[in-house]
């Protein structure tokens, strides 16, 4: 087995002290016990004294950033220092998720050890609530049961749910770079595990590496027939939505599917209850910013 200090969990975090120092002890309590190092995105709730107490007694780092990042700034940076740092191993996860029981991590690197492949983006299978259901679909899927019969050697290929206990290695950063900070937020889990898909980066979730996250309150509403969920967001995490996915959609998925996903976010605007006038306009504008591959807008309002 590798030695704990060839691995560094990073942790990006904004204001959720509470849920950071969940998190954090949940890695503590691992048979294996990596490097942290926490990725501050200028909280304003005290996270800093928090986490210094913490530091009192424990292997971690804290970088705090002068202004707020986004998740994606969060990710990029904290992926750039931990490879600066000569770290073998980087293990990527949000505050509000954390590692579901003692064996997360251990498992994980038990699957990575046995790759002859250097250049592999594994990911814990994330659950929402002791029954092993899925937070998120894998394959279309939520089922526990379902994805058994689709592992092969305890491993799924091909389709993860990052950033939620994904482990890359040195080489993957080596090969395809770091997450794209001007993301801010929305898409650049996606962005990156995509690069990494076109770059030939061996790619899995491993089904026994338990990594928890919460599920999302979404609406149920059907629009022309069609059953549909959704989340009632604000303009600019609206924006950043679409400006992010429309990139995506230009890149990795041709115009044809850039065209599908420009008609899905009309449907979106029939989902709207509040402000759609005002929703809709951020909407376009994040549409048109992604497609010219526009950035210049970063940070909240």
């Amino acid at each position: 087995m590798k030695s704990s200090s060839d691995i560094c969990a990073v942790i990006v975090t904004y204001n959720r002290k509470m849920l950071l120092k969940r998190c954090i002890n949940k890695i503590l309590e691992q048979l294996i016990i990596p490097d942290i190092l926490i990725i501050d995105n200028c909280s304003t709730d005290g996270t800093d004294e928090e986490v210094k107490h913490m530091m009192r007694e424990s292997n971690i780092k804290y970088h705090r950033l002068k202004s707020n990042q986004g998740g994606a700034g969060g990710f990029s940076i904290g992926t750039k220092l931990a490879y600066e740092e000569g770290y073998q191993y980087i293990w990527l996860m949000d505050d509000d998720g954390y590692p579901y029981d003692n064996f997360t991590l251990k498992i994980m690197m038990q699957k990575v050890e046995k790759e002859k492949n250097s250049q592999i983006m594994f990911n814990s299978l994330v659950i929402c609530n002791e029954k092993r259901e899925l937070c998120f679909t894998l394959f279309g899927k939520k089922n526990y049961q379902e994805l058994m019969t689709m592992q092969c050697n305890g491993l799924i290929y091909d389709e993860i749910n990052p950033f939620n206990g994904t482990m890359i290695t040195r080489s993957v950063v080596e090969k395809i770079g770091i997450p794209k900070a001007e993301f801010f937020i929305y898409g650049d889990e996606r962005e990156y595990f995509l690069r990494a898909k076109k770059n030939g980066i061996k790619i899995a979730t491993v089904i026994d590496s338990l990594f928890f996250h919460a599920n999302k309150p979404v609406k149920e509403m059907k629009i022309l027939w069609k059953k549909r969920y959704y989340r009632e967001d604000n303009e600019w995490q609206i924006y950043y939505q679409k400006r992010n996915m429309a990139y995506i959609s230009k890149h990795y998925f041709g115009i044809w599917k850039t065209i599908i996903f420009i008609r899905n976010s009309i449907f979106d605007i029939m989902a709207y209850k509040k402000n759609r006038i005002q929703k809709t306009k951020y909407l376009i504008k994040g549409i048109y910013d992604g497609l010219r591959e526009n950035f210049t807008i970063q940070g909240t309002w």
